[in-house]
């Protein structure tokens, strides 16, 4: 008797070993428990098909493909049932095979029994091939599902960040599927790709099993988060958390209650965001910086109105210039203070006024007056900003 021959005669109990098999997953495996995971047709024609596949391989009949495992692996996965059970079902298979080869030996004499080393030997090593040919079918599958979900997922929040209007039948929808609420307090949350990481996660730390969700996505240059807060989490817990991570710029927009606001929300955020100079790091609120938001929020008629102001001093050569702007932007940042200026540039006081001084001369505006004052601060405001080269 040989394993060839063993396995075509098989090949004739295929229906048995088919119902066989069948009632031994149903009752053995709690996972085939549940119709609805996998319904009683698709289990028998399963095991039909990768059976069949089986006992042909055995018998030696060329050619023949391993589709069966492999569809068999997509299909499951598809399903949601898990990798684990469709392994133990092979096993079965496999048992099942092996109880018919010992039973057919045994009718055939003691000198059959001598053979079933050898189709063990083979058998197994097939029943390992298909398992192992499932279990890949199985992860391609997952990877793809997942992939899918994920494009889905970044569709359903790019609809958000575009806005869904509140009446629009789309939006519950579309903020069930991200978890979100459609009434609740809000934060948008933008961030410079480079920080992203790291803001995700802390996001995602601050929100979990406090009742509150975080959904993001690469939008434009900018990694953007609609974050619905919960009833525990607050604006100011969630700064703090990010302001402990933060490696790249993040804004933050002021907080909303209707989900439909989240395309003004990104403005605001994306404007916060934008009242750092780029390459730099930190949290900053919307609500933060009210001067440089207006110049966020128009670049060019900003940086306009800065070379009106400081034109003269623009077109000094850029050491000079770069020194009387340094000394302006340190004088503003200490309020006033022309000792407290000179302590942070680690120079005299009187070099701090002379440099004032000729700052005022340029541009023909007093630091006395409120308008002066306030017209050079703007203008100084730009050029951190905005860049000097614009």
């Amino acid at each position: 008797m040989t394993v060839q021959g063993l396995g075509a005669e098989l090949l004739d109990e295929l229906p048995e070993l088919v119902e066989r098999l069948v009632e031994l997953i149903s009752t053995e495996l709690p996972s085939y428990e549940i119709p609805s995971a996998v319904t009683a047709e698709d289990l028998r024609q399963s095991c039909s098909d990768n059976l069949t596949e089986i006992l042909h391989r055995l018998a030696g009949h060329e050619p023949t493909d391993t589709e069966a495992p492999q569809a068999t692996g997509r299909r499951r996965a598809e399903q949601g049932f898990p990798l684990a059970g469709v392994l133990h079902a092979f096993r079965f298979g496999g048992r099942v095979v092996w109880e018919a080869m010992v039973a057919r030996a045994r009718r055939a004499g003691p000198g059959a029994s001598d053979a079933l080393v050898d189709m063990a030997s083979s058998l197994w090593e097939l029943i390992d091939e298909y398992s192992a040919l499932v279990a890949s079918a199985y992860q391609e599958r997952m990877a793809e599902l997942s992939r899918f979900d994920a494009e889905r997922r970044s569709l359903v929040v790019d609809a958000v960040l575009a806005g869904l209007a509140a009446e629009n039948p789309s939006l519950p929808e579309a903020a069930a599927s991200l978890g979100l609420p459609l009434h609740g307090s809000f934060i948008l949350v933008s961030v410079d790709p480079a920080g992203a990481e790291s803001v995700e996660r802390a996001v995602t730390d601050e929100v979990r099993g406090r009742g509150g969700v975080a959904v993001f996505r690469l939008r434009s240059a900018r990694y953007v988060g609609v974050v619905a807060l919960g009833p525990t989490v607050t604006p100011g817990g969630l700064r703090a958390a990010l302001e402990a991570v933060a490696t790249a710029r993040v804004g933050l927009s002021p907080p909303y209650s209707e989900l439909s606001a989240t395309p003004e929300a990104l403005r605001l955020g994306d404007i916060a965001r934008c009242c750092l100079p780029e390459a730099t790091k930190g949290v900053v609120a919307y609500e933060d910086q009210p001067v440089r938001s207006l110049l966020v929020s128009d670049a060019d008629t900003g940086w306009r109105s800065a070379r009106i102001v400081l034109e003269p001093v623009l077109a000094l050569d850029p050491e000079t210039r770069s020194l009387l702007l340094e000394t302006l932007r340190v004088w503003l940042a200490a309020g006033g203070n022309t000792a407290g200026a000179a302590e942070a540039l680690y120079c005299h006081r009187n070099t701090v006024r002379n440099r004032l001084q000729r700052l005022e001369e340029l541009t023909g505006r007093s630091l006395e007056n409120p308008r002066g004052l306030a017209e050079l601060f703007v203008a100084s405001e730009a050029v951190t900003l905005l860049g000097g080269s614009r």
